[in-house]
């Protein structure tokens, strides 16, 4: 099992916008995948600890994305989809689970579970294509009522 720690505040590894006045720090217990015995990455351009940043759309608007790579194995992949709505501050994170075709370069995330629900808020899903030279990854929220998203990979720090 993965143990994960986020600040309460926060809602997750990685802040938005102004530091939190006074955070608490959350263990969330992350059960293993079912396809990953190990966070190596022996294919494809997923790698634990990487972070892709961007947007999508839902009903809500617009909203910042992180997904956060918990443990990559082969062409399956566990993330944190942690989100920021900055018009309402409307914050949460749940776990995905991803699988990449490596002929198509599609991918497709279903959503597992909650860390942090904000209320009124819903899990999704994400169906997209990495590009070609697997910095990107764009394509549409799995929900009908939602639009595109497009995330980036950020650079290792």
């Amino acid at each position: 099992m993965l143990v994960w720690a986020a600040l309460a505040a926060g809602c997750g590894p990685v802040a938005y916008g102004p530091e939190p006045t006074s955070a608490g720090v959350v263990v969330v217990t992350v059960p293993p995948s079912r396809s990953a015995t190990s966070a190596t990455i022996t294919s494809g351009p997923f790698g634990a600890g990487q972070v892709w940043s961007g947007n999508y759309d839902c009903p809500q608007g617009n909203t910042a994305l992180k997904l956060i790579v918990l443990e990559a194995y082969d062409y399956n992949v566990r993330a944190l989809f942690d989100f920021y709505h900055a018009p309402s501050g409307a914050k949460g994170m749940y776990v995905i689970d991803g699988v990449l075709d490596p002929r198509s370069g599609k991918v497709r995330f279903r959503p597992v579970a909650w860390v942090v629900r904000p209320e009124n808020y819903v899990m999704v899903g994400l169906a997209g294509t990495v590009a070609a030279d697997a910095d990107r990854i764009s394509g549409r929220i799995t929900d009908l009522s939602c639009g595109d998203f497009d995330v980036q990979l950020e650079p290792h720090r």
